[in-house]
């Protein structure tokens, strides 16, 4: 029956909530006929900013429904976006904005990561990244490191657990294709670090590979407005190379400084990659 019946729906919201998060201007339509999607659209503001996503899609044949959709977020709060996906806390705080084009076919989840092709760009910022994270924590030991002056004293420490680490910007440009998502582009840039990487994320293995590259500015203790305790930057050391890869949970990090290991390295190194061990 589902492949006789025509439907063509509007529906318009002045305000809601849904999953605790408030919205207002929800507008959606729907064009369906004959087990074709003709079109659907839907369009939602979000604190400042606006959640619109479009496509089609077939579900003719039940085992191979076939679709696609364009996604448009528009300066919304990441914490926002992920309460209205359920997903865990992020690891970022900051305004998002997404454009990309996404098609595949439903099955299973393994034919449905498969079939996923287009491409997705991201950019997110500024904001905050969270402390007691893989990503924060390993960015804050990667500071450390680099500087002597990185050593912070207690009042920074504080500061960075209660806020995190401030950011410009994220900027990714992704590609989807074979059950994988290709990183073309990974720019971080904050006020203590810039971070340049590309490599792949495969959905179905949950196994991934990256290669970065990270110029460091100055001190943690700067950017929090604090004074270091103690020494001075080491200024012959400013950069590493750092590579992730195999489980996402839980990479091998591998972080190489340009020219030799100063004294030391070995320990740091072990408090770098804890956070992934965890």
């Amino acid at each position: 029956w589902i492949n006789q019946l025509i439907l063509h729906l509007q529906a318009d919201i002045a305000q809601g909530q849904y999953r605790k998060e408030g919205f207002r201007n929800l507008k959606s339509m729907l064009d369906y006929e004959s087990g074709v999607i003709n079109a659907y659209s839907v369009e939602v503001s979000v604190g400042e900013g606006s959640i619109k996503a479009s496509g089609k899609g077939d579900l003719r044949n039940p085992d191979r429904m076939m679709f696609s959709i364009e996604p448009n977020v528009s300066n919304v709060p990441l914490e926002s976006l992920s309460r209205l996906a359920d997903l865990e806390e992020t690891l970022l705080h900051g305004p998002v904005t997404i454009d990309g084009v996404i098609s595949g076919h439903a099955g299973n989840e393994k034919e449905l990561l498969k079939s996923l092709t287009g491409n997705i760009d991201v950019r997110v910022g500024p904001g905050r990244i969270r402390s007691k994270t893989a990503l924060g924590d390993s960015l804050f030991n990667l500071l450390s490191f680099l500087h002597i002056d990185g050593l912070l004293t207690g009042e920074a420490r504080d500061d960075y657990a209660e806020g995190g680490m401030p950011y410009h910007s994220l900027n990714v440009r992704t590609r989807l294709r074979d059950g994988s998502i290709v990183i073309a582009q990974l720019k971080l840039a904050t006020p203590a670090l810039n971070l340049h990487g590309e490599g792949s994320l495969d959905l179905v293995k949950q196994d991934m590979e990256m290669a970065t590259s990270l110029n460091v500015l100055k001190s943690i203790d700067a950017v929090l407005g604090h004074m270091p305790l103690v020494g001075m930057a080491i200024e012959d050391v400013t950069g590493v190379k750092v590579d992730l890869q195999g489980p996402m949970r839980k990479p091998t990090m591998t972080v190489r400084p340009p020219g030799d290991v100063v004294e030391g390295m070995k320990d740091v190194m072990e408090d770098i990659e804890a956070p992934f061990k965890k």
